[in-house]
């Protein structure tokens, strides 16, 4: 059954045609390590890719981009990668219950720097990206500028990883 599941989403993983890039909205935010940042302005990295998760159910997708960012930023050094999960802000006692259960699943110093939680309007926060609906996790990423000029929707595939590092390798102009 596990297996259907996981076929079936990575069936359902598309790159999204971007034909002008756009501004990725800007927010402030903190990691799992409990540095702020104003998102995407502040996100080291020349080529910078955004996860964003709705629901935490979109972990498993989140995790099968991770492995693959890994090892895609291991060959090119101004990758980077950041797991936002997109949450509707309740306000601060919230926050910082959910940052912290979120903390104690994370044991990796590395990867809760690279946790961002976004507490948003989250209806709002959609529309500004483009997001049509928050069904499955979005893939964006970001240029110098804090532009978005390439996306894709689901879990990795073949056809999404390589297209990704197809457009991180034109920004940082590998060959």
């Amino acid at each position: 059954m596990l297996t259907a599941i996981a076929a079936a989403t990575l069936a359902a993983s598309q790159v999204v045609p971007v034909p002008d890039p756009y501004p990725f909205p800007e927010t402030t935010a903190s990691n799992l390590s409990r540095e702020r940042f104003t998102v995407p302005d502040d996100l080291p990295g020349d080529a910078r890719v955004l996860l964003l998760a709705y629901e935490q159910e979109h972990q498993f997708d989140i995790d099968t981009w991770l492995a693959a960012l890994e090892k895609m930023s291991a060959d090119r050094p101004g990758l980077a990668y950041y797991e936002l999960p997109t949450v509707q802000g309740y306000g601060p006692i919230f926050s910082r219950w959910l940052d912290g259960v979120m903390r104690d699943g994370i044991p990796d110093a590395d990867q809760r720097a690279r946790t961002i939680t976004l507490y948003v309007n989250k209806r709002k926060y959609l529309k500004a990206l483009r997001v049509e609906d928050a069904a499955t996790i979005d893939v964006m990423l970001i240029d110098k500028a804090g532009d978005v000029v390439w996306r894709a929707r689901g879990a990795v595939s073949p056809e999404t990883r390589d297209a990704l590092q197809t457009a991180v390798d034109d920004m940082l102009g590998a060959a």
